[in-house]
């Protein structure tokens, strides 16, 4: 988790090979994901969604990684997220999506 948090690509790579999970989570529901999407790490997004993290997975917030990266403000992660199947019309707990929290 904290590898992903400071977008150390090399090390994430290593963790994943050697069986870690990406699909764990933190405290607050956070995922590797959403961390490496909000640090602005498309590298570091696309290695985990190859290691097996879960596009969809969200936090106690309803935040997917989409919404993680359109915070992040990273078009290339964003638009990773999109072409790896992301969905756009999903509602976080404060009912927006991806979409509406980009446009304010």
């Amino acid at each position: 988790m904290l590898a992903a948090q400071r977008s150390i690509e090399e090390k994430v790579d290593l963790l994943l090979a050697a069986g870690a999970d990406a699909r764990s989570r933190d405290k607050c529901g956070q995922t590797a994901l959403m961390m490496s999407a909000l640090n602005k790490s498309a590298s570091t997004v696309r290695l985990l969604i190859n290691g097996g993290s879960e596009l969809e997975a969200t936090d106690h917030d309803g935040d997917t990684a989409l919404i993680f990266g359109v915070h992040g403000g990273c078009k290339e992660v964003v638009e990773c997220l999109l072409h790896n199947g992301s969905k756009v019309d999903h509602k976080n707990e404060e009912e927006e999506t991806a979409l509406q929290i980009a446009e304010k």
